[in-house]
């Protein structure tokens, strides 16, 4: 399985894999070969820090879920969480503008050159 096709699986994340599993909890694909960036060697931290920083996700604390595959800088957005924010109705305000910043943060980052996969966690 390739970075691009876990958009939208339920995933479990680790340092050097990802899982996706099916509706039914069943694995159903496996991405071998990446790497958390705050995993990765000081050298290929570096190499990728300057589209980190211009992406937004390193100042908001987000690099938990950037993955490296190879010479890409991939980034793992929660569905989890868009899916909280809409289906929010009290205090209305405070939960649209928390989802606000999370779009406009996704939006940011892929501006930047990262790649943003939507998946579930």
């Amino acid at each position: 399985m390739d970075m691009k096709d876990i958009n939208g699986y339920f995933i479990k994340l680790s340092t050097g894999r990802i899982t996706a599993k099916d509706e039914n909890g069943k694995t159903c694909g496996l991405v071998r070969g990446v790497r958390r960036w705050k995993d990765a060697p000081s050298r290929v931290q570096f190499d990728f820090s300057r589209l980190l920083r211009a992406s937004g996700l390193l100042s908001a604390g987000k690099s938990d879920n950037v993955y490296i595959d190879g010479k890409s800088l991939y980034y793992i957005a929660s569905k989890n969480s868009e899916d909280y924010y809409e289906g929010k109705h009290g205090n209305a305000d405070y939960w649209k503008e928390e989802a606000e910043k999370h779009y406009a943060l996704i939006a940011q980052a892929e501006k930047a050159g990262v790649r943003v996969l939507h998946c579930y966690f």
